[in-house]
């Protein structure tokens, strides 16, 4: 059995169809993208060049159907050709938004309100938000804050009628629900950027549980919110990174997500996102999905820099001069 990748995009305007590479190291540790005894193919890290249609098939003959560049009605004849067993897989990874998630308030007072649904009518589709869990509550025993993500989603806005092109109609059928805006199928057809990703803020108070009150002390930042302090991980992950002056610097929190309770630190200094942000002139700020992002580095930024996650330390970076 052997493994072949279907591309939508090719300069002669069919789709590209070519085995995939498969790493082929000694150190099996190294190799990405590799197949099992089974014939399973395993991708590691799975980046947006990843995305695209995969398809198994007997290579023990001659496949008179595949070929190196292929038409929308080739594609359609390999799919509903049952001369060999084939499996046929969609990979789809949500690209990075290059746009913020807006914050938002239910009611509309502090910040705009959630976006209500929308339909383009020329494409068939209709965008909306779907609304996940809530996170946790910031703070116990006194009022907190706590988030909720909204992903951008699309779906037929009428299931009766064909979307174009035909794969975006092939995907979108077959997951009547709808599927993430930032979804690879959209690369070069529709860039949704007037419907960002939404996080929704509300308070909340819960009670103080025994695991809370042995989390260690209390500090308060400027009156803002509460951090518990636990005992330092062991072997928690260390970084040092050497930037030149002038660069920017995205430092991520392992395992936070966007509706995490998160703090950063600078030498035990809390960072507060509003604050740094007015102090910087935006040059340092956290965005909604916790990331500390430093741009233009000056000498003024060298030093450590600590991630608290649900009131664990989870990482240490050092930032130094090249």
């Amino acid at each position: 059995m052997n493994w072949y990748r279907l591309q939508r995009e090719h300069e002669d305007g069919g789709y590209a169809f070519m085995e995939v590479g498969l790493d082929m190291h000694d150190d099996e540790s190294q190799n990405r993208v590799y197949k099992t005894v089974d014939h399973t193919l395993v991708i590691k890290k799975a980046t947006e060049d990843d995305a695209g249609s995969y398809i198994c098939h007997d290579f023990s003959t001659t496949d008179r159907l595949i070929k190196s560049v292929m038409t929308q009605e080739a594609i359609e004849t390999i799919l509903s050709d049952t001369d060999k067993f084939r499996f046929f897989y969609h990979l789809d990874v949500l690209r990075p938004s290059k746009i913020p998630v807006d914050e938002v308030a239910e009611n509309g007072i502090l910040t705009r309100s959630p976006s209500p649904s929308e339909v383009l009518e020329d494409e068939n589709l209709e965008l909306f938000t779907d609304w996940q869990k809530w996170g946790r509550c910031s703070k116990c025993d006194k009022q907190g804050e706590r988030k909720r993500l909204g992903v951008c989603v699309v779906k037929k806005a009428d299931p009766d009628v064909l979307c174009h092109p035909w794969y975006i109609e092939a995907i979108l059928s077959s997951n009547p629900t709808g599927v993430p805006c930032r979804s690879s199928v959209f690369t070069n057809h529709i860039d949704f950027k007037t419907r960002p990703d939404e996080l929704l803020k509300e308070t909340c108070e819960v009670k103080c549980t025994a695991a809370d009150a042995g989390q260690g002390k209390a500090l308060r930042i400027s009156g803002l919110t509460d951090v518990l302090f636990g005992k330092k991980k062991k072997g928690m992950l260390k970084k040092t990174l050497k930037i030149e002056a002038g660069k920017d610097v995205f430092l991520i929190c392992p395992g936070a997500q966007i509706d995490s309770v998160v703090v950063w630190l600078n030498n035990t200094r809390p960072l507060v996102g509003v604050i740094v942000r007015n102090l910087t002139n935006g040059r340092v700020d956290i965005d909604a999905h916790n990331i500390l992002r430093i741009y233009r580095v000056t000498l003024k930024d060298d030093g450590k820099y600590q991630c608290i996650k649900d009131h664990k330390e989870q990482i240490e970076f050092r930032l130094k001069e090249p």
